[in-house]
């Protein structure tokens, strides 16, 4: 059978087939991701970051293997002394947050309702050869990144150092769109001092890197 495809019709060479008119095509669940650079004092969130893993050099082990990755920290118990830098990251990651969502609910007709003030993060340093396996952030509604340092080799756009979200619902075992790559998996190559942010819901894992630079990045979850 032969289509012959026009923008809105679709027309059927054969005679005894029907011909179709008004074809349209949406793409529905749309999941927003925002990406921005900071302006803020890299060098001295670096600084907080080995000061914090000279601090507890023991880390945590959660999805991180062979790197090191911090304890969750939080604006209602840390220190006001111990990361000052990092602290004033947070809050202003809490307004950026508030801002987008209200801007996004707004274009949506919708409302939002979450812990708007609630924010913990962990650091995350990882060395040549360290990755973090798949996980998702239950317990809150959005979750950031910021990577601080980006090795050269991640810089350069390989496929090395890639934060990967993936999707978890059925579609990605149908047989048709389960072979479209942007259908169940988004790339994402980290940049210096930027920050992503997303929906807590998203499942996502953390590629190696193959030179013995560090990558070191925050994550947050919030509200």
């Amino acid at each position: 059978m032969i289509h012959k495809h026009t923008k809105n019709n679709i027309s059927l060479e054969n005679e005894n087939n029907l011909e179709i008119s008004n074809l349209s095509q949406e793409n529905i669940f749309i999941t927003p991701i925002w990406s921005m650079e900071i302006e803020c004092d890299n060098e001295n969130i670096l600084d907080e970051c080995y000061d914090l893993k000279k601090k507890y050099s023991n880390g945590v082990q959660k999805s991180n293997v062979g790197g090191w990755q911090s304890n969750v920290f939080d604006l209602k118990t840390i220190k006001k002394y111990e990361t000052p830098t990092i602290q004033n990251l947070a809050e202003n990651i809490i307004d950026i947050t508030s801002d987008l969502l209200e801007d996004y609910a707004e274009e949506n007709r919708s409302s939002i309702d979450y812990r708007r003030d609630e924010i913990g993060w962990w650091i995350n340093i990882n060395r040549g050869y360290s990755y973090n396996v798949y996980h998702t952030h239950p317990g809150c509604s959005m979750i950031a990144v910021y990577y601080a340092k980006v090795p050269e080799v991640v810089k350069n756009e390989s496929e090395e150092g890639q934060l990967i979200l993936l999707r978890q619902d059925a579609m990605c075992y149908n047989p048709i769109f389960s072979n479209i790559q942007s259908m169940c998996e988004s790339v994402i190559n980290p940049k210096e001092k930027y920050l992503y942010l997303m929906p807590s819901t998203i499942a996502h894992y953390v590629r190696a890197h193959t030179t013995e630079e560090e990558r070191v990045s925050i994550a947050f979850n919030i509200g």
